[in-house]
């Protein structure tokens, strides 16, 4: 049986002519039809060729859930409210040490790390963050937006690199971007 993940997926309907939810695949290519009760997860087959196996098409349709790192409370509500305009759960610390403790008990698929942070330099703390979250995505976001300053980023594991003042308009572009990888 295979591991479908609903990020291949992008609709979902009733179809008159079968029995349960039906969903096609942003390739357009692959049909499947729902099998069992349960809505969401359960055993699927495909609708457009009988001869393919059954798979499991596993519900991670959830709340993307970002964390943010910065001392400037403003900035933290202002990507707090960017972030839930696109339904992404975002919490917010002002201390590295704060941020040490959120990731002891938390594991956030994007990071939103400043730089000057009052007890350290984000930068510095990249490769540990890196290596307990590997799946996470970092996005550095500083006022400190020199090519030396990318550099060094960049070759600690950052993913992204957004220079202060920023617009929404990159916010979103960047999470499109950590949407579609």
């Amino acid at each position: 049986m295979k591991l479908l993940n609903f990020n291949f997926l992008n609709h979902l309907g009733i179809c008159p002519n079968h029995a349960g939810l039906v969903f096609f695949r942003k390739d357009k290519k692959s049909l499947w039809q729902q099998s069992c009760a349960k809505p969401y997860v359960g055993v699927y087959r495909s609708l457009n060729n009988p001869a393919c196996a059954n798979v499991m098409l596993e519900n991670t349709n959830k709340k993307l859930r970002a964390l943010i790192i910065d001392d400037e409370e403003d900035i933290c509500y202002l990507l707090t409210g960017m972030l839930r305009q696109k339904n992404i759960d975002a919490s917010y610390v002002t201390t590295l040490a704060d941020a040490e403790i959120h990731l002891q008990k938390n594991d956030p698929p994007v990071i939103f790390l400043d730089n000057h942070l009052s007890d350290g330099m984000g930068v510095d703390h990249i490769a540990r963050i890196k290596k307990a979250h590997p799946a996470s995505y970092i996005i550095m976001i500083t006022a400190h937006d020199t090519s030396k300053d990318r550099e060094i980023a960049y070759r600690q594991g950052v993913d992204f690199f957004i220079g202060k003042p920023f617009s929404r308009d990159t916010i979103l572009k960047t999470i499109e971007k950590i949407n579609s990888a």
